[in-house]
């Protein structure tokens, strides 16, 4: 405690991406209240809320239709909710390491459908693991597509980070410049867009 105070000494509030895996391993959100003169609030990972209500969808449901639709509904009122949370400042989405930054300006639906008649397919299997990583094209353009037009019609004004440029070992650097954001951001003017480690090395 006393380490974390010297490095947050001046620091007014920590706003925190709480989507990180080993949940059990780290710390709320909140225990940096003690360190600063604000309360800390939270970053929304979306990648983070959208998989643990696949994994539901896909185990309780009938059918890859039925499953996607009950997808939908879950992941549309979770991001409403974070929208309208005031603990909530932002979303973040980690889609560079994941599918890569070229998000088409409009989503393929036939894709995102695709991959998840996939998942759905891989769940249902015997002996087939607990889904926990959306790492599919076409499904992750239209979870972050959808995020923004909610942000867009809701008026909220909260941001969406996208991780940018040099990262962990998983991630390709060819397709993790900010550049490749461009027609997206031009899809969603009025939606706030924050380019998170300024695309090193692709800053310039």
């Amino acid at each position: 405690d006393a380490w974390i105070a010297t490095c947050l000494f001046g620091i007014q509030c920590v706003l925190v991406d709480d989507g990180l895996d080993g949940t059990g391993e780290a710390e709320p959100y909140s225990h940096f209240d003690k360190f600063t003169s604000s309360a800390a609030k939270r970053i929304v990972r979306i990648e983070h809320v959208a998989a643990p209500l696949i994994e539901a969808a896909c185990t309780t449901c009938n059918s890859a239709k039925e499953a996607y639709r009950e997808f939908g509904r879950t992941f549309e009122q979770s991001i409403l909710h974070a929208i309208s949370d005031p603990e909530v400042v932002g979303f973040k989405s980690v889609i560079c390491y994941r599918t890569g930054l070229a998000i088409p300006r409009t989503p393929n639906a036939e894709q995102a459908v695709s991959a998840f008649e996939g998942i759905f397919e891989q769940r249902r299997a015997p002996g087939a693991e607990a889904f926990a990583r959306v790492d599919h094209p076409g499904l992750n353009d239209h979870l972050v597509h959808f995020v923004a037009g909610l942000v867009k019609t809701s008026h909220c004004n909260k941001p969406i980070q996208f991780h940018t440029g040099l990262g962990d070992n998983d991630i390709t650097l060819t397709t993790s410049s900010p550049s490749h954001l461009q027609a997206f951001i031009d899809e969603y003017p009025t939606v706030p867009i924050v380019l998170l480690h300024s695309g090193y090395p692709f800053a310039r």
